[in-house]
């Protein structure tokens, strides 16, 4: 088969376009990119050229013109624009903000023609760099795989513009070599980038130095790696399964840039499937960082494993790693995290609780209090309650008026059940509650005494006996029952 013949079939064994698909085909005028373009015309797809200038060298302003130049000879509608990368940089490296303001650029300009797929000029040569820099930087499975021949753009390139619009990469089992023979033979000529031999940028050093450096060890070099991605490829799709089924028990939202990892679940899975789902999680966090290494989620894995000494670590690319309890908290340096799961007041104002009031906490929690005759099927009911979310009290032995608020130094609970007293710090402490939450914890206290750590424990002094004639009733509702 000729080259277009193998695109084709890549493109169909992959699933990558349907016939007819329009395509936006990323041209940067190098012979990689005029090979995709040329194929995907002469296989009947209807094309938009985006070419960007990343002014980072003289002459680029030449291969803007030559891609308005080649829209013209297809016959193609063109989109070339220009984006300053330096000046993008500012902290992330020159090759990093070249890549995202690429993406950004080729997103904006599907988007802008109602386009769904962008197809890059990814080569087999590109495959085996890319399995080799990940291995340098130290990668699993899902690092190992490289290249795949489709992507979802927002997962890949880590940028919101990307939502809802796929990668692909038809040129994937075609070799640099055979790109540039393909366009020797079509009479295309191909611009070339001296940025491409500039050893200052790592992937040029591996392309020119590392690749060839191994090739006198095992000629097939590139071969082997693309195979060793074909085969990471089988084994991070296994491995995706299994933390998709884990994810739902293990991980939850815990704020904007945050995310709660409950303990006992995570740790009953094999480390094979805790560091995969650490990765998920450092990458949903942090969508456009491509630095996270082995080192990274060792170093999560390290503190998440039972009986570890420190109870936070710092991860690197703004991300720090702290325990709570039975949960850990993933999330960005600075970020509050939210516990949902547990009521906490709105506020550390104290709140007057007269029945009937509803009393609206954070995270659309309810104290509800009501007060009513206390009636023999009541009485029964109240009797059988097992509920932990709802309380009972005799009105007229409470000390004073009710209010609800955060726990103070020295509260103290005489617990129904138990004798003696306990500290309400001590209780929120056994029972696994993070610190945050335990700071807002909600305590109603009957004058200046707690009667009720809401949800925990009740205070027996106000009881309801045989001789109780009122009941007031207090009900805790989780976020979303009635």
């Amino acid at each position: 088969m000729d080259v277009c013949e193998r695109v084709a079939a890549t493109i169909r064994q992959h699933r990558l376009l349907r016939s007819g698909q329009k395509v936006v085909a990323a041209v940067s005028g190098g012979a990689d990119s005029l090979c995709l373009l040329d194929c995907l015309y002469r296989l009947g797809y209807p094309l938009v050229l985006a070419h960007l200038n990343h002014k980072l060298r003289a002459g680029s302003e030449a291969d803007a013109e030559f891609a308005l130049h080649l829209a013209q000879r297809y016959g193609l509608p063109a989109v070339v624009a220009s984006e300053d990368v330096r000046a993008l940089a500012r902290g992330r490296s020159i090759e990093d903000a070249a890549r995202l303001a690429r993406y950004r650029f080729l997103a904006r300009v599907a988007r802008e023609h109602r386009i769904r797929v962008i197809a890059t000029g990814h080569t087999s040569d590109d495959q085996a760099e890319t399995v080799l820099l990940h291995l340098i930087r130290g990668a699993g499975p899902t690092g190992l795989r490289g290249i795949q021949p489709a992507t979802e753009m927002k997962d890949w390139a880590g940028i919101p513009e990307g939502s809802r619009l796929t990668l692909v990469r038809p040129l994937l089992d075609i070799s640099r070599d055979e790109t540039h023979a393909y366009c020797a033979e079509r009479a295309l000529a191909p611009r070339t980038d001296p940025t491409n031999r500039d050893p200052a940028f790592l992937r040029n050093r591996i392309r020119l130095e590392l690749l060839p450096e191994l090739a006198s060890y095992n000629p097939g070099i590139r071969r082997a790696l693309t195979r060793t991605a074909q085969v990471m490829r089988e084994q991070a799709d296994l491995m995706e399964g299994l933390v998709g089924s884990a994810w739902p028990e293990v991980v939850r939202p815990a704020g904007p840039v945050a995310l709660g990892i409950s303990l006992e679940p995570f740790n009953r899975l094999p480390r094979a499937v805790q560091a995969e789902l650490v990765r998920r999680a450092l990458a949903s966090l942090r969508p456009e960082a491509r630095d996270f290494g082995l080192e990274d989620v060792e170093r999560i894995l390290n503190a998440l494993t039972p009986g570890a000494g420190r109870r936070r670590a710092s991860i690197g690319n703004g991300l720090e790693v702290e325990r709570f309890g039975l949960e850990a908290i993933l999330h960005a340096e600075g970020a509050a995290a939210t516990f949902p799961q547990y009521p906490q007041m709105a506020s550390p104002r104290p709140r007057h609780v007269r029945p009937p009031t509803t009393v609206r906490l954070a995270h659309g929690w309810r104290f509800v209090a009501q007060e009513t005759r206390l009636t023999v099927r009541i009485r029964r009911q109240l009797m059988g309650n097992t509920d932990p979310h709802v309380a009972a009290f005799d009105p007229e032995a409470l000390a004073g008026p009710l209010t609800l608020r955060p726990p103070e130094p020295g509260d103290r609970l005489r617990p129904l059940g138990l004798k003696g007293s306990v500290k309400v710090a001590e209780l929120l402490v056994d029972r696994h509650i993070p610190r945050p939450a335990r700071a807002l914890w909600p305590i109603l206290v009957a004058g200046a005494a707690p009667v009720w750590a809401a949800g925990l424990r009740m205070d027996r002094e106000a009881r309801l006996t045989a001789s109780s004639r009122r009941v007031i009733i207090l009900r805790l509702t989780p976020p979303g029952r009635g």
